[in-house]
């Protein structure tokens, strides 16, 4: 006889199970308090479950039993997905509500980094950032594509639509993980691709000169990377015209294809030919009328006027062009009416700096300000003056920054600039500090001037002080330590900066 009241209590539970975890697929040891989660002492709901399917057996097949299910109790364990036979409950059923926010995780994923690969083990909150307290995307992806191996052409476990959202999102199904140097190529090619894209919104075409260099994908920069040829090189692999490129895939092509690519532009010459020079003549016409009202086409590269016209993206563009031949002579002679300098004089000074002699500006800067959080626009010529037609050494650090990002410093670069205390991504430095300084009992008024600095240096100025009994805050300030160059430090307390550090990393080590 079933005692209804427990048997009630226990619904309960595979109940709240169901709502959470979408199915009734209970592992036979898990025990529970709540149907949600694992209890040593709870309620033994597994084995529950089990023991209704056994009933519903007996029932089946007309044996009498002491545990005996009614149709009612029946119908309420069908309610909540109860699956009666073992072989069905071995499949794998999935919530939809749980699955869609994690294909939204996803896709969070997919816009920030244009593919599902991911390191094993890969938790997000957000699809973007990894969070140890986050969901499990790396192990949802694996199920997903196990799935998909035993009902290829969709089943009830993983319906056709859902088959059909992943790979908008250019799912492979058969790896989740890259090894490092195929993931290095990939984010290298997104990355080219994102610079491709940016250039085909501003100019409305891939119609890039070879030696176009940029950053941004709009912007000429010597320093920037080779757009023009990468654009070549996806051409050429497309017509299989050079043996040693690899073909490229369908999802590469679709995506070059969405961007306006053209593989072979002889049939539609004509067609490129119009639209380039219409919108040449609208980029003129803004020209002329800045020219009209200024004087000049002294224009930073990010100006843009009035109607949004980005004109210092496009004057940039004419002096490229014209440097490798590509403007016709109508086209130069109406820019020299409109008093078009072709090579701008912060190109000049620009292009004589080199990365070392630029890397001794920081060097400076740092010794001077002991910091490079050093601000866009910051034009210099020792490091530590602004002068107005100086290098843009702001420019330069942030430069280095999205360099980083894109696996464009080589590892002694890397090395030189976190020597002198580059912060290579300030947001999550912030962070880091705030957690610092709660730590250490440090008003968070310091917060924003302690993440000028590496979090490794602040924590190891705190420790050198905590040795020497020097307070870290005293009459409401904080120590000059955090403020003084690696110079002043050795002065003032006799001792090398790098020696501090040095103490503090041995230390972590033990």
């Amino acid at each position: 006889m079933i005692n209804y009241k427990l048997w009630m209590q226990k619904y309960e539970l595979a109940k709240r199970y169901y709502e959470y975890y979408g199915n009734l697929k209970v592992p036979y040891s898990f025990r529970t308090k709540d149907g949600i989660h694992f209890n040593e002492e709870g309620y033994k709901l597994g084995r529950w479950i089990r023991k209704q399917r056994e009933a519903y057996r007996d029932k089946e097949k007309g044996v009498p039993s002491d545990y005996a299910i009614t149709l009612p109790q029946i119908d309420m364990l069908n309610s909540i997905g109860m699956i009666w036979r073992l072989k069905e409950a071995n499949e794998w059923t999935q919530n939809p509500d749980k699955w869609a926010l994690k294909y939204q995780l996803c896709q969070s994923y997919y816009d920030k980094y244009g593919h599902l690969y991911m390191n094993k083990g890969f938790k997000t909150k957000d699809g973007v950032n990894y969070d140890s307290k986050g969901e499990n995307l790396f192990t949802w992806l694996e199920t997903q594509k196990k799935i998909h191996r035993k009902y290829p052409e969709g089943g009830k476990t993983l319906p056709l639509e859902y088959i059909q959202l992943l790979e908008k999102l250019d799912i492979d199904w058969d790896k989740t993980e890259l090894d490092t140097a195929s993931l290095y190529n990939l984010k290298q090619w997104q990355h080219k691709y994102e610079l491709a894209s940016a250039y085909f919104k501003e100019f409305g075409d891939l119609n890039i000169p070879n030696n176009f260099k940029t950053k941004d994908g709009v912007n000429y920069d010597e320093d920037g990377i080779n757009l023009g040829s990468w654009v070549k090189i996806q051409r050429n692999r497309e017509r299989g015209t050079t043996k040693s490129l690899k073909p490229l895939s369908v999802k590469e092509k679709e995506k070059l294809e969405k961007i306006g690519m053209i593989w072979d532009s002889t049939p539609n010459a004509e067609k490129v030919a119009v639209k380039s020079e219409l919108a040449w003549k609208n980029g003129y016409e803004h020209a002329s009328k800045y020219y009209r009202e200024n004087g000049n086409l002294n224009v930073k590269y990010d100006y843009a006027n009035s109607d949004n016209f980005k004109l210092g993206a496009w004057i940039i563009n004419q002096r490229v062009k014209y440097k490798k031949g590509l403007l016709t002579e109508e086209q130069i002679e109406k820019l020299l009416e409109i008093g078009m300098v072709w090579e701008a004089e912060r190109q000049k000074a620009r292009s004589k700096v080199s990365w070392n002699e630029a890397y001794q500006l920081a060097c400076n800067y740092r010794d001077y300000y002991n910091h490079l959080d050093i601000p866009v626009g910051f034009k210099t010529n020792d490091g530590v003056n602004e002068v107005a037609d100086g290098f843009d050494l702001g420019l330069w650090i942030e430069g280095q920054r999205r360099s980083h990002d894109n696996y464009g410093l080589t590892d002694n670069r890397i090395v030189s600039l976190k020597t002198i205390g580059m912060v290579f991504y300030p947001d999550s430095n912030k962070e880091k500090m705030g957690k610092v300084c709660e730590k250490n009992e440090i008003a968070p008024i310091y917060v924003n001037v302690l993440s000028r600095l590496p979090v490794r240096e602040v924590k190891a100025k705190i420790k050198f002080l905590k040795d020497k009994n020097i307070p870290i805050i005293e009459d409401d300030k904080l120590n000059q330590i955090f403020f003084m160059s690696n110079k002043n430090v050795e002065a003032t307390y006799g001792v090398t900066f790098e020696k501090i550090l040095y103490d503090y990393l041995v230390s972590r080590k033990k």
